[in-house]
């Protein structure tokens, strides 16, 4: 039975006056009690787990021949006091890691390692943060903004009944209302920028978004509708490479606007599958991998607002709204036969957020021009649990489980939208909508332009 030289990292101190650090995993052709290998001065020394020397064993010099075969286990114990100098995050610490942990490399695989380990420090710390992955983190982000911009959409259509709804109460009788339904179509375009941090390198994003909905009026007060939303994002990941991603969600709303108040609430599904492009540059050559990180979501918001006419030209709606969202990222393996490619390990999350603000509205006609009105909303969005947005993956040649994380967003962001509506005849109008969100470590930008037709 073959004995094991054992090469954890784990030091044990003052064990009978000496220290010992313990490298490497490999196999020792010679029988008899287990070799461990310690450190002596810097050096690496083979000895038996009965206490006996090395130098004891009738085939010590068969024995010291194979632990010399073990590769570089003095040049991995230096890495190690290296990085565990203070200087790497602790994301890059666990990639070097795991990297050391590869035991019996090949002779390009050496090579690999030795130029990443043997970088300077600046240029290490961006090759394990490369290697590690995080651009499968930084996904999560723009999924969860995707599925958050549905949740907004929705409120568009519903924008003039919520507005000025309340100023013609008094025209529909007890009984008597429009049951025709309307019909909507928009399309959208925006950027978003996350920010580089202690954590991870940033992105920006850019999308293009195409929707789709109906909705009745039920009664004088109740609107019912459904909406079917697909996007497109493309990102740009500032650590290199980039993603292409495409979510399809549908979704139903309803809005039931009185007098003095209003309840607006809407409930999406759906998922979102993304093909990612990795790259990194070590010295003259460049390295690129390739993954397709997919996920399912959904996401329930409701609002409540009260109205306050002026004049019966303007309307403000302070309001309180709750956002509760649910994320499935799937496992999957990165393409190739690398030792470095990874494979990522399944997450599932939920998070709860909130958005108080107010809309203000004025009411057609304030000025003489016939169906239009302007809308400003101002926003203050906070996420209530902060969720930070990790994955665990390891290398396919070697190592454990380690975490990859993005960016860290904040949990607190300022939120301002402009609406412009134009009504055209008794049955059609126009809608222009920007937005803008941001905080210290993230911006988002768009701008959405819809057609309502009723028949």
């Amino acid at each position: 039975m073959n004995n094991q030289i054992r090469c954890i990292t784990l030091s044990l101190f003052a064990m009978f006056g000496m220290n010992v650090q313990a490298w490497g995993e490999c196999e020792c052709p010679l029988d008899g009690p287990q070799v461990v290998v310690y450190e002596d001065n810097g050096e690496a020394r083979p000895r038996f787990d009965d206490g006996d020397n090395c130098n004891d064993c009738e085939d010590c010099d068969d024995c010291c021949d194979f632990l010399d075969d073990c590769w570089d286990l003095e040049w991995k114990h230096e890495c190690r006091y290296w990085i565990g100098g203070g200087q790497f995050t602790e994301n890059e610490h666990d990639v070097a890691e795991q990297l050391l942990s590869h035991n019996w490399p090949t002779e390009e695989e050496k090579a690999f390692l030795y130029r990443v380990f043997e970088s300077d420090p600046c240029d290490a710390k961006y090759l394990f943060n490369a290697l590690s992955g995080s651009q499968y983190s930084q996904i999560m982000i723009t999924t969860e903004f995707a599925t958050s911009r549905f949740l907004r959409r929705l409120y568009d259509p519903l924008r003039p009944i919520l507005a000025y709804y309340p100023s013609r109460v008094e025209e529909y009788p007890c009984g008597s209302f429009s049951s025709t339904p309307t019909y909507w179509v928009a399309v959208n375009g925006g950027k978003q920028f996350v920010s580089t941090d202690h954590r991870s390198f940033g992105f920006k994003a850019s999308n293009f978004e195409a929707i789709a909905g109906a909705q009745l009026q039920l009664n004088p007060t109740l609107f019912l509708g459904a909406a079917a939303f697909y996007e497109n994002t493309h990102t740009k990941f500032k650590l290199g490479g980039n993603g292409n991603g495409h979510t399809v969600l549908g979704g139903i709303y309803f809005a039931s606007s009185h007098r003095n108040y209003y309840v607006f609430g809407d409930l999406v599904a759906g998922g979102t599958n993304t093909s990612v492009k990795r790259s990194f540059k070590l010295c003259h050559d460049r390295f690129s991998k390739r993954g397709d990180p997919s996920s399912c979501q959904a996401a329930l918001y409701l609002e409540g607002g009260v109205n306050f006419n002026y004049h019966s030209y303007f309307l403000f709606q302070p309001f309180l709204g709750m956002e509760f969202g649910y994320y499935h990222f799937n496992r999957f393996h990165e393409k190739g036969n690398e030792f470095t490619q990874l494979s990522v390990k399944a997450r599932a999350y939920g998070n709860v957020g909130s958005r108080l603000g107010v809309h203000f509205s004025t009411l057609p006609n304030p000025w003489g021009f016939y169906g239009f009105y302007l809308g400003l909303d101002l926003v203050w969005v906070c996420l209530w649990d902060n969720t930070q947005h990790f994955r665990h993956a390891r290398f396919k040649g070697c190592g454990d489980n380690f975490k990859i994380h993005a960016s860290d967003v904040s949990n607190n962001a300022f939120e301002i939208a402009l609406n412009v509506t134009q009504q055209v005849g008794e049955f059609l109008s126009f809608y222009v909508t920007a937005n803008a969100q941001g905080n210290q470590t993230s911006e988002s930008y768009d701008v959405l332009g819809g057609i309502r037709l009723e028949w």
